[in-house]
């Protein structure tokens, strides 16, 4: 395992794949305008009906308004096995 960082400005979209079926998709944060909740494929919920869309959107917001940011470079730490 090592640690890894992404730098805010980096991250284009969000990906999701079903736990339950394989199924992927991808939103693009510069052009995505709505977020499903649950796989279309089997209607596993993906996103806890107590964290809703809006959520998913504030999270959006947050990267644009980081990525541009004057006074830092802001990246992401993770681990990758």
């Amino acid at each position: 395992m090592s640690d890894e960082k992404i730098p805010i400005k980096d991250i284009k979209g969000l990906d999701f794949k079903c736990n339950a079926c394989g199924l992927s998709l991808s939103y693009p944060l510069a052009t995505q305008q709505t977020f499903i909740n649950e796989c279309p494929n089997c209607g596993i919920e993906w996103i806890p009906s107590q964290l809703n869309i809006e959520s998913v959107r504030n999270l959006k917001n947050i990267f644009k308004i980081l990525s541009n940011a004057q006074g830092a470079n802001i990246s992401l730490s993770f681990t990758k096995e």
